[in-house]
């Protein structure tokens, strides 16, 4: 078992004793509610039952949209030609902005407060019988979803809005899960979860000796499951992070979940049914 002089804790740590608890319905799809969605984008057609997904193509585009969630895809359809590095250049980053918060406000805003946190880059780079030629092609503005001001993690609670050199939306894609607001529950203290997860079996091989883990942040929020996946209730949890050194591995910086509040024997056994399998989460 791993001892605390193992690793280097923040201290102060604090988080407020209570949460709200948010539900999230599955929604309820008709052929003509998904046909719907997709017109908002330029697409229509026949929408097909793909499984986890459904998808509804013509020339225009492309939409994909989740079965277990409101989540979407779109795309613009592109010409089918050979690549090339665009003379043009991108908006700058407010204009860039301005383009998605207005493509956004038209296309739906969903009920999380949706801020943006970065700004990511497509290149492309072509060799030409040795002469190199780089360029950006698109921008993607991102997004993340706070609610209560406590962040939302996980790959279910995300959007991105991908604009070309000529500023036009060539592709969006909105990951999250309309809420109701719940009961309140207790939150595990941050110590208690700490303690929890510096105990747990990731670091029974470790030995303060030859290794150190440091915890650089903890903090509050709550976890939304893959898009693709039946969640009923966003998950509260500590967000940990930090770094493992050791002789043969300098630095691996890790990112993992602590769910904070404390669940019955019974409730995981229905939270594996109800929210996919979030289990190893637990």
């Amino acid at each position: 078992m791993p001892t605390q002089t193992l690793f280097q804790l923040p201290k102060n740590l604090s988080a407020p004793k209570r949460i709200r608890l948010y539900e999230t319905p599955p929604p309820i799809r008709s052929t003509d509610a998904i046909n719907a969605l997709a017109k908002k984008f330029g697409v229509a057609g026949q929408s097909k039952d793909c499984g986890t997904r459904y998808v509804i193509s013509n020339d225009r585009g492309e939409v994909e949209i989740f079965a277990a969630s409101e989540s979407l895809r779109w795309s613009l359809a592109e010409p089918d030609a050979p690549p090339q590095v665009p003379r043009a250049t991108l908006p700058d980053a407010d204009r860039l902005e301005e383009i998605a918060t207005a493509y956004i406000r038209e296309h739906g805003q969903p009920d999380g407060k949706a801020e943006m946190h970065g700004i990511t880059y497509v290149e492309l780079s072509i060799d030409d019988r040795g002469k190199r030629s780089t360029g950006r092609t698109h921008a993607q503005v991102n997004y993340r979803f706070t609610l209560d001001t406590l962040r939302v993690f996980g790959p279910g609670a995300k959007m991105q809005v991908t604009i070309n050199t000529e500023g036009a939306v060539t592709r969006f894609l909105s990951f999250w899960r309309p809420v109701r607001a719940g009961g309140v529950r207790a939150v595990i203290d941050p110590k208690v979860a700490l303690r929890t997860f510096t105990e747990s079996e990731l670091f029974a091989d470790l030995r303060a000796r030859a290794a150190k883990v440091a915890i650089l942040e903890i903090g509050l929020g709550y976890y939304a499951l893959p898009p693709r996946e039946l969640q009923r209730v966003l998950i509260p949890v500590y967000r940990i992070v930090g770094i493992v050194s050791t002789r043969t591995l300098p630095e691996y910086r890790f990112t993992r979940y602590q769910v904070a509040v404390a669940y019955s024997a019974d409730e995981v056994k229905a939270l594996g049914v109800v929210h996919g399998d979030p289990r190893p989460l637990i």
